[in-house]
């Protein structure tokens, strides 16, 4: 009977937690029988909770729309257009590796338009930001098929917000990781917004490779961005080059009444961007560099450099001045290609001021002149005035 007792006192003392139940029993069993029906009530709210865990949705969508009016004028073209654009973000999970990803816009504009490369007043269009199909069979691996959108991977010095069909390579680092890095490749079509080659007969496929670099860094108050990229535009068709002509670059004309490129588009891009956070103030500056290295250094270099102050005037709204400045060489870049208010054969400023409600909306004015680097027949000094008013992305 000693050994028993013996026995039960010590697998009582290993487990205090049957040893403070007996000794709550054996004082008072009604509090024993209150604690123990907590505990089961306890038990079964925690099984509950987690039964109730919803799973990680698949799909996901929002929506944005966007007013803009935009006025350019110099000794060759006016310019006075209304835009109104709808888009819509879908996503889908198919599989926990694989994701679908589809961003349409319709866009109208209308206006009072004279200018050498535009001559319709209304115009509509339809167009994908990004279609694409998103293979991550592991962390630091993503292949990206479709029509995949360039502004992700390169700056609007050298390419607008525009989507090629191309196939894309990334290796990185862990994504949630405080700073990260990795590289980039992918082989695209080159082609215009509504994903055509405006090709003719005798013309080959227009083809853009890029391949770079890049690094991403976020902290409490600091975060920036930077990346390094070879890029190399092959067969560009010669209707492209007629509306690069008009804007900047230097082309030639054939016998057949059409024109060409007279230099290949070939070389490396540069940008960097920061953002400083103190107290209700932010500080964010932009740079960017292409040099083209298929011409003479006088044709070949661009740049473009970006502040903004951001001001918190009230926990939801937000005042930020901004300025740019760029130059570009008249064959630096496509002038067809990249940001409308840059192109080619360019040098001037903007200056403006943006009014966002987080996460609801944001608008903008900005106004700016830019003039030529080199004499063209087709460009002259160009006074610019933008008024943007758009939505953020609201999720449905």
């Amino acid at each position: 009977m000693l050994e028993t007792m013996k026995s039960l006192f010590k697998i009582l003392a290993k487990n205090k937690v049957l040893f403070g139940a007996l000794i709550l029993s054996i004082s008072s069993p009604a509090l024993a029988q209150n604690s123990a029906q907590k505990i089961n009530s306890s038990t079964a709210k925690t099984n509950t909770q987690k039964s109730t865990v919803a799973a990680p949705k698949k799909f996901n969508g929002s929506w944005n729309f966007t007013l803009s009016n935009s006025q350019y004028q110099d000794e060759f073209n006016q310019k006075n257009m209304t835009a109104t654009t709808v888009g819509v973000d879908l996503t889908y999970d198919l599989t926990s590796i694989l994701e679908l990803k589809f961003n349409p816009r319709f866009s109208f504009e209308t206006g009072y338009l004279q200018t050498e490369t535009q001559s319709d007043a209304s115009l509509s269009s339809w167009t994908a930001k990004e279609a694409s199909a998103n293979l991550k069979p592991i962390e630091y691996v993503v292949i990206s098929a479709g029509a995949l959108n360039q502004a992700p991977q390169h700056s609007r010095l050298l390419l607008k917000d525009i989507a090629f069909p191309s196939l894309r390579l990334i290796l990185q680092t862990a994504e949630k990781s405080s700073l990260r890095f990795g590289l980039r490749a992918q082989s695209a079509i080159a082609t215009s917004s509504s994903l055509t080659t405006e090709t003719e007969e005798f013309e080959r496929t227009p083809s853009f490779q890029s391949a770079g670099l890049f690094s991403e860094g976020q902290w409490k108050r600091f975060k920036f961005k930077a990346a390094a990229n070879y890029f190399q535009f092959k067969n560009l068709p010669s209707s492209l080059a007629q509306v690069s002509g008009l804007l900047g670059n230097t082309v030639t004309a054939t016998a057949n009444d059409t024109s060409e490129f007279s230099y290949e588009y070939k070389g490396i891009e540069a940008n960097a961007a920061s953002k400083f956070l103190i107290g209700r103030f932010s500080y964010e500056i932009k740079a960017s560099y292409v040099k083209n290295s298929a011409v003479e250094k006088a044709l070949s270099e661009a740049y473009r450099l970006e502040n903004n102050i951001g001001i918190k005037v009230h926990p939801e709204w937000i005042v930020a001045p901004t300025y740019e400045y760029f130059k570009i060489a008249p064959d630096a870049v496509v002038a067809a290609y990249n940001n409308a208010s840059l192109t080619a054969n360019r040098v001037g400023y903007r200056a403006g001021i943006t009014t966002e409600m987080v996460d609801i909306f944001k608008a903008s004015v900005k106004a700016g002149e830019r003039n030529v680097v080199y004499t063209s027949p087709s460009q002259s000094r160009e006074k610019t005035l933008d008024f943007e008013l758009e939505t953020l992305n609201v999720p449905f």
